[in-house]
């Protein structure tokens, strides 16, 4: 049975693969100077992140239960997406600089085949332009329950801040200029809000 593809959707994924190949085809580095000043940058207003149930490349289940109490970097991407390319290496440094802080980085991949495929995909050097560098924090598989609950994702990257008590407090779409010195500000500000909430210490 043949089905008809809409127009609209046509157009965004040809819209998307011209994004994403511009990319390729030009690297960029995120501007050195921030866009925002620090005393700008907000969190929102908390709304509650949906639950989840999705798996790690492994296979072995991967809940949203498992994260609560951490402050989350829920990252939706693909690996044929150009931008998203662009922000391992930043990623990769915030994994690094909080990972032992109660903060984890998650790679949510979407419309990228078989996790099999994608672990394939992950196990290569990452080129960019001239640059090549390895992905280095957790990669999960998304399903489609996922996609449609955190949703809609209307392109990649798509990447979401949840704080400790599971609260989505900031978005972002697509490859937004900063966003890893603007992540690292507001975990910071989660971090100390956390601590200085916890009790004494008996």
């Amino acid at each position: 049975m043949n089905k008809t593809v809409r127009p609209a959707v046509l157009i965004f994924a040809i819209g998307a693969l011209a994004f994403s190949l511009g990319y390729i085809a030009f690297p960029h580095e995120e501007a050195s100077h921030g866009i925002y000043d620090v005393a700008d940058l907000t969190l929102d207003p908390a709304a509650p992140a949906p639950d989840f149930e999705i798996s790690w490349l492994d296979g072995t289940p991967l809940r949203s239960e498992d994260l609560k109490g951490k402050v989350v970097i829920v990252d939706f991407w693909a690996t044929w997406c150009g931008p998203c390319l662009t922000e391992i290496p930043h990623y990769n440094e915030l994994h690094h600089a909080f990972a032992d802080r109660g903060v984890q980085m998650l790679g949510v991949t979407l419309q990228s085949g078989s996790a099999e495929q994608v672990r394939e995909w992950v196990s290569q050097p990452v080129r960019v332009g001239t640059q090549e560098f390895s992905l280095e924090y957790p990669v999960a598989m998304g399903n489609d329950a996922m996609e449609t609950s955190w949703g809609p994702i209307y392109g990649f990257p798509t990447t979401y801040l949840v704080d400790q008590n599971w609260q989505i407090r900031k978005r972002w779409i697509g490859a937004v200029p900063d966003k890893a010195e603007q992540l690292r500000v507001l975990i910071e500000r989660l971090l100390a809000e956390a601590e200085a909430d916890a009790p004494p210490a008996s």
